[in-house]
């Protein structure tokens, strides 16, 4: 319960106590007495399994209790009873509203798939003829012990301690129940023939700092192999095992040293890459005599957290600093559930917590931005803030600064204030979910994107933001959830929202977490208003997004 609905529930009760002397008080009840007139449901938000259903905790003054009804809003994924149970339908999110008379509150509930009570740690595995494998499981609490083991065909023959045996090439799945509970995996098994070296391992750095992570990439360059019908490349360390993990595709440096890896698929390998892992308290600033010309000469993109921290202590950029347009690049497969976007929920950072790794919709690393780091571009600003809820180093909350004063030149950009979204005083503007300028509990932030101008406000002139010498504050703006009900910064994935606006508040897309990810527009001019008027407007109310995670790295 919030500090809001804490303190409204303490006057009540004392309100009651005095009114009847608190002959109907138990100090045994848990259950708070409400004053006439209120409808209070516990959770503000839930998540519930596909299939699971969930008894809501609310209250209700005692004269409002026959008129209660409850409803679903935003989508079929639940269904909720009239005394307000919910039944989980299918992935997606809603809200469940509890209503009598004029007096009514909400809930938003995200319903999830969640297959992992019981799951397989890889999701398949190629094992050569006559060999042996111990499958390797995870059950969450609840599951029973005892497993059942079966396969499906003859090629392989499993116990009840989970060892395959491989007989005969082929495909086969194994399965473990555990009363309702199951987990299946696919055994591809290959005739056990000579190895070969037929696979091509790409990783583009040779070097990775302590507690940083890459992602490798492999191939078949075999012509006697369908590199399509390859579902998933195993990676294993060589050598220096100590000083780097693996999982999935992934490799995390953990201590100084030198580590070798390569990719296999059965009977086949790959070539071995060896990657040295460095020290970053061992650095020494490698810009220390550096000049600017030389700095951006032939410019390349920070890569790594230090490299960026070192960066920052002499005003250098981090990341892309391409003029851009006021238009988002939006991803030309934007993946959806259910008829609404989905916004990536899962995240990856490195080991400390410096690191942010971008992904495309394929579950591919394709980027990272750095805390610390200097940014400029719509797409890592937008993943900078949502990874870190702050802003990069070459941005001041000021909206006055100077370049020509500034170690940032160019790329410096203003602005960092609260942005209450009051629609009282700004009819033209859409209500963000939650914001605490028309009621809701999460405080929104606004800074400024420096594209090449504006030419869809008259009021704003397509100019470029900043030349070196002054900045010329366009329409184009982030907005993001800063801090939550109590004040703190927000690190709950469901609370974090940030959106573009390139027509100075009219409009509005969502941030989707991932390269090219901006959601559905809406907004004042979506809706057929004029630009910014308080007589002649119409904004479209927020579309929402279908939430899960893209990919599991288990990290």
């Amino acid at each position: 319960m919030t500090t809001k609905k804490i303190t409204t529930a303490i006057c009540l009760i004392l309100a009651l106590c005095i009114f009847s002397g608190c002959s109907f008080f138990s100090p045994e009840k848990d259950n708070a007495i409400i004053s006439k007139g209120s409808v209070n449901i516990i959770p503000e938000s839930c998540t519930v399994n596909v299939g699971e259903t969930l008894p809501l905790e609310y209250e209700v003054s005692p004269s409002l209790a026959d008129d209660l009804v409850w409803s679903v809003v935003g989508g079929d994924y639940v269904t909720v009873s009239q005394t307000g149970v919910i039944s989980a339908v299918k992935a997606g999110m809603c809200m469940v509203v509890a209503k009598a008379q004029d007096y009514s509150d909400t809930v938003t509930v995200n319903v999830v798939e969640d297959n992992n009570y019981l799951k397989f740690v890889q999701s398949n595995k190629v094992i050569t003829v006559g060999t042996t494998y111990k499958l390797e499981y995870t059950a969450t609490e609840g599951v029973p012990d005892k497993m059942q083991w079966s396969a499906s065909n003859g090629n392989v023959t499993v116990t009840q301690e989970g060892i395959v045996t491989a007989v005969s090439a082929g495909q086969c799945v194994v399965t473990v129940t555990a009363g309702k509970y199951s987990a299946s995996i696919e055994i591809v098994v290959t005739e056990n023939t000579e190895s070969e070296q037929s696979i091509e391992l790409v990783i583009e750095e040779d070097k990775l700092f302590k507690g940083d992570r890459l992602q490798m990439d492999a191939q078949f360059v075999s012509e006697n192999v369908d590199n399509a019908n390859v579902s998933a490349f195993e990676y294993e360390i060589v050598s220096g095992e100590n000083n780097a993990t693996v999982t999935k595709d992934i490799l995390t440096g953990t201590q100084t040293g030198t580590v070798t890896v390569r990719a296999t698929y059965g009977n086949y390998f790959s070539n071995e890459v060896e990657i040295e892992i460095l020290d970053p308290d061992a650095v020494t600033d490698p810009y220390a005599s550096v000049s600017e010309y030389e700095f951006y000469l032939n410019y390349t993109p920070a890569d790594s957290s230090v490299d960026a921290y070192f960066r920052s202590q002499h005003g250098f950029m981090s990341g892309d600093i391409a003029q851009q347009d006021q238009e988002p690049t939006v991803s030309s497969s934007r993946p959806e559930s259910d008829g609404l976007y989905v916004r990536n929920t899962a995240s990856l950072y490195s080991e400390d917590g410096t690191t942010y790794y971008i992904f495309d919709t394929q579950g591919n690393i394709v980027n990272a931005v750095y805390k610390g780091g200097a940014y400029v571009t719509l797409e890592e600003v937008a993943a900078y803030l949502f990874a870190f809820g702050d802003i990069p180093a070459n941005y001041t909350e000021s909206k006055y600064t100077s370049p020509s004063t500034s170690v940032w030149g160019e790329y410096l950009r203003l602005n960092h204030t609260y942005f209450s979204g009051d629609t009282d005083k700004y009819p033209y503007e859409p209500i963000l979910p939650d914001i605490s300028g028309c009621g809701g509990d999460l405080d929104y932030y606004e800074l400024d994107i420096g594209t090449t101008g504006t030419d869809c406000d008259p009021a704003y002139p397509a100019k470029i933001y900043n030349d070196g010498k002054s900045i010329t504050r366009g329409a184009a703006r982030i907005v993001y959830t800063r801090y939550d009900a109590n004040n703190s910064e927000i690190d709950d994935i469901n609370e974090k929202y940030l959106f573009y606006t390139y027509n100075h508040y009219n409009d509005f897309q969502e941030y989707l977490n991932y390269e090219g990810g901006w959601g559905e527009m809406f907004g004042n001019i979506t809706g057929g208003g004029t630009i910014s008027s308080k007589v002649d407007y119409n904004p479209t109310p927020y579309v929402p997004t279908a939430r899960q995670d893209f990919f599991y790295y288990g990290l």
